[in-house]
């Protein structure tokens, strides 16, 4: 055998068994995903001290089946994708509080252990400005997938804040905005639909992500994105479309049009509509990308009670017992608490702010020193705490 014969059966060979190792490493990875039925995920939500929901929850739980299900026909059984229903997207539009991206990462992260990457879009601008662009997304998600490109193509993205994009938030916004740069707005708008829909892009392994940086290939036709946002004002896009005219209308409609609730319930009608997001900022292409757009309500006062005392107060138990403290609350700072975040109109973040201001005193005058008890009670309408 000549040398040069040699080389290229040597070649071959080690060509061939690089393929044979990404298939074993292919099979195992998707082999590995637990396929979990929905109403199990539901279950496992709640164990993990999710509350509320249930009609956002049923709707998330079946899409993390599907997505894990179409994986393994794909990559395990072998079916060519045009024989399955495409992957599907799903919007998330609810108030801040709601329980949105600690859903994604419950589920996702903790539960099905996927790569998961929570991405803040108010970050991202459009590809030759100062800033990130749309590929360090997937930049985020290759990190969360230890660098694994098979690990990071079968991933979660969620698109938080992905209200900011709308371009009518833009206050840069002016007079020819259709022929300049919107670096802010319709340009990320415009990146995203790409990656969205699918297709295979070289991604830098680094943030920094320059001309210098190390570039593997991944395609995003079986990723599925998660976008979440508040959408501030949507309310008043189709309460504009129908103005209220003539004597019998409000003095101060126009008032409560400008400073609306924070904490407010989207109806069906309103985000089925493509025509409000468009009104709103976003470019219909985009929107069309989401199979599914789902509202969350705000949470009442039972909700955040639940949440108060199974995942808050647990834990400034647990911080003040580290200290030698025992902590305790009575049942009536515990309403006064869900009343105060109720009113502040936050939701579930808000619950630990306020808890976190009625203990800072008790905090600073009992850690390290002889204390063996804090009591949070009411004295008239103000919280007071007492050491003993």
């Amino acid at each position: 055998m000549s040398p040069q014969n040699f080389y290229e059966e040597a070649s071959a060979l080690n060509l061939e068994k690089q393929r044979r190792q990404y298939l074993l490493h292919l099979h195992q990875f998707f082999d590995q995903i637990p396929l979990i039925p929905p109403q199990e995920m539901f279950n496992l939500l709640t164990k993990y001290h999710y509350k509320g929901q249930e009609d956002a929850r049923k709707a998330i739980t079946l899409l993390a089946y599907r997505h894990v299900r179409r994986l393994k026909r794909i990559y395990l059984e072998g079916i060519a994708r045009d024989q399955l229903p495409p992957k599907s997207n799903y919007l998330m539009v609810g108030p801040t509080g709601c329980g949105k991206t600690f859903m994604i990462e419950l589920l996702f992260r903790k539960i099905l252990k996927l790569p998961t990457a929570i991405v803040d879009v108010t970050q991202l601008s459009e590809t030759g400005y100062v800033g990130n662009d749309t590929c360090t997304i997937l930049t985020t998600l290759l990190e969360h997938a230890g660098n694994d490109p098979i690990a990071a193509a079968a991933g979660i993205i969620c698109l938080d804040e992905f209200d900011k994009l709308a371009t009518t938030q833009n206050q840069a916004r002016f007079d020819g905005q259709g022929t300049t740069k919107d670096v802010s707005g319709y340009g990320v708008q415009r990146e995203l639909l790409r990656i969205i829909e699918g297709t295979e892009m070289m991604v830098p392994l680094d943030l920094n992500n320059n001309m210098y940086s190390q570039r593997i290939p991944i395609r995003t036709e079986d990723i599925t994105f998660i976008a979440c946002g508040t959408f501030s004002g949507f309310k008043g896009i189709t309460t504009n479309m129908n103005p209220q005219i003539g004597f019998n209308a409000s003095l101060d409609e126009g008032y409560t049009r400008t400073v609306q609730k924070i904490a407010v319930n989207f109806e069906e009608q309103e985000i089925s509509d493509i025509e409000n997001f468009q009104l709103y900022g976003f470019i219909p292409e985009l929107m069309g990308r989401f199979t599914r757009i789902i509202a969350l309500a705000p949470l009442d006062r039972d909700t955040l009670k639940a949440i108060l005392l199974d995942s808050v107060v647990r834990k400034f138990h647990q911080e003040f017992k580290e200290e030698g403290i025992k902590l305790q609350i009575e049942k009536p700072v515990l309403d006064h608490i869900v009343e105060q975040s109720f009113k502040r109109q936050t939701g579930a973040r808000g619950l630990a702010s306020v808890l976190t201001k009625y203990l800072e005193d008790a905090a600073f005058r009992s850690f390290c020193n002889d204390v063996n008890t804090v009591t949070l009670r009411m004295k008239g309408k103000e919280v007071i705490s007492e050491l003993s």
